[in-house]
């Protein structure tokens, strides 16, 4: 079921065709918060009246919470222990009960929330208009506090070593180790409203009013930058095949992010050293602009089921955007009396994180002299 909850005040449950399965009116006033769903199928989602409501699947309401201020785009987060989190333009997060919407707690913020309550290891990151990025444990208290000299509308990220990524109308994306120290910023020179994604590399995904996409490494270094030729203010999404989807006012945007990839090809599958053998390493590149990467390519002599590994190329190469070919002697790597099976093999890492991009290898086999 797709829930989707919209500026009249209305939340929908959609079937997988689009049809309506149930259409449940909340408030008179918007609706710019998410839909979020609990582990028990509830559905929570905030509501410019300031209340955030409680959806049972089957569309009757579960309960409805107490007075919240003025619940902007913030969407709620519920932890493992059921509590919700909400954020609200009265310059609080909010922690309700899950049974009953009841404040547990209130901690104050120093300007209003418009962004998402994000959970790591029980603590809540939320940022505020004032600029200032806050952690806070999950009794309510202070864990630490962080600067920006903007707005804070993206909701922060956390990665599974526990960095924070979030970015600020100041014009960065920041990176903080998970006790508030900066350990990276990235300048777009235009504010950032939307809120950032995460890969499984841990790349990081968002957009900026510069009407630019960009990916990020954990480290802060750019591995793409694509102009999306209109302002962006959503989320990137995306999907287990490495494309990212943008909306982009009535349209949905479609971006790959290629990475080079890797091809082997040997003139002869069985030799003697009489003859040269010449392997061709050939990288291809669908960026439009040059990629640096570390090449690893070796020999393994394969000898009563031990190898012994020898090193051919281990470098850094640049990959302009038409590719990069080359080939190899074999012959200066083989030693005589070395006859029987060999593998050639060669892997693409990315420089700074060590994150393989691809892998190949190919088996061939020496005859005695």
């Amino acid at each position: 079921t797709i829930y989707v909850a919209s500026r009249d005040g209305t939340l929908y449950a959609l079937n997988s065709h689009g049809k309506a399965k149930w259409i449940r009116v909340l408030s008179e006033k918007p609706i710019d918060s998410s839909p979020v769903i609990g582990p028990d199928g509830t559905i929570f989602v905030g509501c410019h009246d300031g209340y955030l409501y409680a959806v049972n699947p089957d569309g009757t309401l579960r309960w409805v919470s107490e007075p919240l201020g003025h619940i902007s785009a913030s969407s709620p987060a519920v932890a493992e222990d059921g509590t919700i989190y909400i954020g609200s333009y009265d310059g609080s997060l909010y922690a309700l009960d899950n049974n009953n919407g009841r404040v547990k707690w209130k901690f104050q913020t120093s300007g209003g929330v418009r962004a998402s309550p994000a959970i790591s290891d029980g603590t809540i990151y939320i940022g505020s208009r004032s600029g200032i990025l806050y952690a806070v444990n999950s009794s309510g208290t202070l864990k630490w506090k962080f600067n920006t000299k903007g707005d804070i509308r993206s909701s922060a990220a956390v990665s599974e070593d526990g960095k924070i990524f979030f970015g600020s109308w100041d014009g960065y994306f920041y990176a903080l180790s998970d006790k508030g120290r900066l350990l990276w910023k990235y300048d777009t020179g235009r504010p950032i409203e939307a809120s950032v994604s995460m890969d499984r590399s841990g790349n990081v995904y968002f957009t900026s009013l510069t009407a630019r996409l960009y990916v990020l490494n954990p480290y802060g270094k750019l591995k793409q930058k694509l102009k999306t030729a209109t302002f962006i203010h959503g989320t990137p999404v995306l999907d287990a095949d490495g494309t990212v989807y943008l909306t982009a006012g009535t349209r949905v945007l479609a971006f790959g992010i290629p990475l080079p990839a890797l091809d082997l090809t040997i003139d002869k599958r069985e030799f003697s050293l009489k003859e040269p053998v010449k392997a061709t390493v050939k990288l291809s590149n669908k960026h439009s602009e040059n990629v640096s990467l570390h090449l690893k390519v070796w020999l393994d002599f394969i000898e009563n089921g031990q190898m012994k590994i020898i090193t051919v190329e281990d470098k850094l190469v640049s990959i302009i955007p038409e590719g990069l070919i080359f080939d190899i002697l074999l012959n200066p790597y083989i030693k005589e009396g070395d006859e029987g099976l060999y593998k050639f093999g060669a892997r693409v890492i990315l420089p700074v994180t060590g994150e393989e991009i691809d892998y190949k290898e190919i088996f061939f086999y020496r005859h005695a002299e």
